[in-house]
């Protein structure tokens, strides 16, 4: 095999490995900066309608925010996202995980929704699309006559 190509298969397998780890570490550093221990599933039980003011509100200024209901620490809550959008990225009766601090649940996050759970799952699957090229890279160079 190509000297070459082989060294482009190890560092891109390397660098892939690296992609995981850095999203994972990514993932637990931002989860534990935002002290949300507290997962549970939780229900969208309603849309509110608002109108977004001020000088960064689009256009069409209505956004439809989502109200969950979820149990922590043996009390009912109902919460209204922070985040709105129009049209709805979640229907009444849509089930979400949410992440939330365990001395104040009305503190939370619906897990997979914020930029820096994105970033993280990018990160990881951006590294597993990388050992991926690299592998075969090794393996058509290696088999190569």
């Amino acid at each position: 095999m190509n000297k070459g190509l082989w060294n482009a298969s190890v560092w891109l397998v390397f660098l892939g490995l690296a992609l995981i780890a850095g999203g994972k570490i990514y993932s637990y550093v931002t989860i534990s900066k935002m002290r949300l221990r507290g997962m549970t599933e939780g229900k969208v039980v309603d849309l509110v309608l608002r109108e977004e003011t001020g000088k960064s509100a689009p256009a069409f200024s209505n956004s439809l925010y989502p109200v969950i209901e979820f149990y922590a620490n043996g009390k009912l809550y109902k919460e209204v996202w922070k985040e709105g959008s129009y049209p709805s990225r979640y229907k009444i009766g849509d089930k979400v995980q949410i992440r939330f601090r365990e001395y104040s649940p009305s503190k939370f996050i619906i897990a997979g929704a914020t930029f820096q759970e994105k970033l993280a799952v990018f990160l990881q699957w951006a590294g597993v699309i990388l050992i991926g090229i690299g592998i075969i890279i090794f393996i058509r160079f290696a088999l190569r006559g």
